[in-house]
């Protein structure tokens, strides 16, 4: 890498490979960008963030930390290099949570760690140590657009509203709705998840009758796009059909942000009450804003 102030900075990347027909290879692959010479001024290094690589750096930081450190250090250096980026990129007023402010470049960098803090590469229970090691193994190695579905996983949402077209949602508690089906993709499992109200009308068999053919229609939708999901995945990830309820569910309650839990879900709001005493991202991102904005 070399540059100078007001020319352009070069990063050229050179790759040694072997190509299927057997041939070794070598491929050479050169960027450009302007060159950063002040370092007191951030507003060109927020502007070309990228939040996403930025999220799969770290994660692969705290997977490489946690095999010689405890998961509870880990989470706090996750929660440090937080704080820091926070502090550096966010415009706020000292003492004044409410003005903290991240740049549209930044906003989701705080919702991928906080999924990577709940996600099955720092959080082992239930998993054997064959499974937390794969899990870490595949991270480590998959580009940057299948690690972030590894750390946040997408949800879509399938409605006779949307006539049966999938339509993206927050993956949150709020998100799950009895006259939805949802697909999950958390690049290991993908789910097919059908609201209370679904089910009963399949159970009523209204996806046999003639009038109801929008609601057949909906009941394939997110299977098909499953499939499509899965089609040249590798490794293969295993396929979920579940309901409303069910035990099979718990591989999207587990996954969505808890916003409504049987603590809160008596003040009003929709959504799917989640058993666990998980902090909320809404309770996690204000205690950040509290500490970033501190006068500490």
């Amino acid at each position: 890498m070399t540059g100078v102030a007001n020319n352009k900075r070069y990063v050229q990347f050179v790759t040694h490979y072997q190509h299927a027909n057997g041939r070794a290879r070598v491929r050479v692959t050169t960027t450009a960008g302007p060159w950063q010479s002040d370092p007191s001024n951030i507003k060109s290094i927020a502007h070309s963030f990228d939040q996403q690589a930025a999220a799969v750096c770290l994660a692969r930081v705290a997977i490489h930390r946690i095999e010689s450190e405890t998961p509870l250090d880990v989470m706090r250096f996750i929660d440090r290099s937080l704080i820091r980026f926070c502090t550096q990129f966010a415009h706020y007023r000292k003492g004044d949570p409410n003005s903290f402010q991240l740049p549209a470049e930044c906003a989701l960098f705080p919702h991928f760690l906080f999924h990577l803090r709940r996600s099955p590469f720092m959080q082992i229970f239930n998993s054997s140590p064959d499974e937390a090691s794969y899990h870490r193994c595949v991270l480590l190695r998959e580009n940057t657009a299948n690690s972030i579905v590894m750390i946040m996983p997408s949800l879509v949402s399938y409605s006779l509203e949307n006539h049966g077209v999938g339509q993206p949602v927050a993956l949150d508690a709020e998100s799950i709705r009895p006259d939805t089906m949802l697909l999950l993709d958390t690049f290991f499992h993908v789910v097919v998840f059908h609201g209370e109200n679904i089910v009963a009308w399949r159970e009523a068999k209204y996806q046999d009758m003639p009038e109801h053919a929008e609601f057949r229609h909906l009941l394939h939708a997110p299977k098909d796009d499953a499939q499509f999901l899965m089609k040249d995945r590798i490794p293969q990830p295993r396929y979920i059909v579940c309901d409303q309820g069910k035990s099979q569910s718990r591989f999207l309650m587990s996954k969505v942000n808890p916003s409504v839990t049987h603590n809160n879900s008596d003040v009003g709001g929709s959504g799917q009450t989640v058993f666990t005493d998980d902090a909320s991202f809404k309770s996690f991102y204000d205690h950040l804003r509290a500490i970033a904005t501190s006068d500490n």
